[in-house]
């Protein structure tokens, strides 16, 4: 299940893009209200590991901080519920100007998992849901590597019509 409270466009947009880029960390409070306002309690409540979707080696030199990373921490330090990184990104293309077809099949073994999360439930943490491909296949690498269950949350996507599944 994926919880996006919103969609990726004007003023929302320009604010998740200073978070990305200019060392805005001081932002990841803001998203993570966002979150703990979006996601059900009762599913928190179900959740006992937090982790997140990984950006590329390219993206963390440019930033200096993995955006994603950093909003998962400051969601894991407001609910209590532990924060571990779960997902190593593989080298490969950049998806984030790809078609939706093109970037359905780039993403395929580009994460894997690098931890045992066997019997949790888990929440993964991304800024933005464009295609659903990611959060698809960490979540798949994730019950690969044990979870229950998978959660996850978003700040924005991308289509207004985007369907969770």
């Amino acid at each position: 299940m994926l919880y996006s409270p919103y969609v990726y466009e004007s003023p929302l947009k320009e604010l998740i893009l200073k978070y990305k880029t200019g060392n805005n960390e001081y932002l990841k409070e803001y998203f993570a209200c966002i979150a703990l306002d979006s996601i059900p309690e009762e599913v928190l409540d179900k959740c006992n590991l937090i982790t997140n979707v990984p950006c590329s080696k390219e993206k963390l030199k440019l930033r200096g901080y993995d955006q994603g990373k950093v909003l998962a921490k400051e969601i894991s330090k407001k609910t209590s519920i532990p924060y571990k990184e779960t997902l190593v990104r593989l080298s490969g293309e950049k998806t984030a100007r790809l078609n939706k077809a093109k970037r359905i099949d780039s993403v395929k073994e580009r994460y894997l998992f690098c931890d045992n999360v066997y019997g949790q439930t888990v929440l993964l943490i991304d800024d933005v849901c464009t295609t659903g491909a990611t959060l698809r296949y960490c979540s798949e690498q994730l019950k690969t590597a044990g979870a229950k269950e998978v959660f996850c949350f978003t700040i924005a996507r991308t289509d207004k019509n985007w369907l969770s599944n």
